[in-house]
């Protein structure tokens, strides 16, 4: 993996100069492979660090990559248009994916919803907690992670607590 930032920052990468969208690209398969190894998830890592030194890995490639496990991890309202939407956006698959691992760490033990709702994606937390203890916690959830997600995603990403 470090070979494939080297290159981006040498400009090496596929022959072409290292463009900002090009270290960002692979900055984003840097990440993505370090996440699937983190979680023990080691299949579709040598074809991320493989495309990182051959080729880009397309937006519907990262789609294909995760939506097994998001449809897998969140219990959906209507998958399919949750898929669409996804597909249309395929940008929010990687903050959509990284949110239920995140939100795991403050609701470890809660149904996590995902639905289509107008123009956005919004991530419901089942809980069962008090009020008061389930706001702290999705306070801290949004402090340490979902703040610092991109722009972009925070456009269109909604996470919210559901009280069962």
């Amino acid at each position: 993996m470090t070979e494939v930032m080297e290159r981006a920052e040498i400009g090496y990468y596929a022959g072409h100069p290292p463009s900002s969208s090009n270290k960002n690209i692979l900055n984003l398969y840097y990440k993505t492979a370090s996440d699937l190894a983190e979680t023990g998830a080691s299949q579709g890592i040598e074809e991320v660090l493989q495309r990182g030194t051959t080729g880009f890995l397309d937006t519907s490639e990262l789609f294909d990559l995760y939506k097994e496990e998001i449809f897998s991890n969140y219990i959906c309202y209507n998958e399919a248009d949750v898929k669409n939407y996804l597909y249309y956006n395929r940008y929010l698959v990687k903050p959509v994916y990284d949110a239920y691992l995140k939100l795991r760490n403050y609701f470890p033990d809660s149904p996590v919803f995902l639905r289509v709702f107008g123009s956005d994606l919004v991530i419901s937390v089942g809980t069962k907690l008090p009020p008061s203890l389930a706001i702290r916690k999705l306070d801290e959830f949004d402090e340490d992670w979902l703040l610092s997600a991109s722009e972009e995603s925070l456009s269109k990403l909604c996470v919210k607590v559901e009280y069962l």
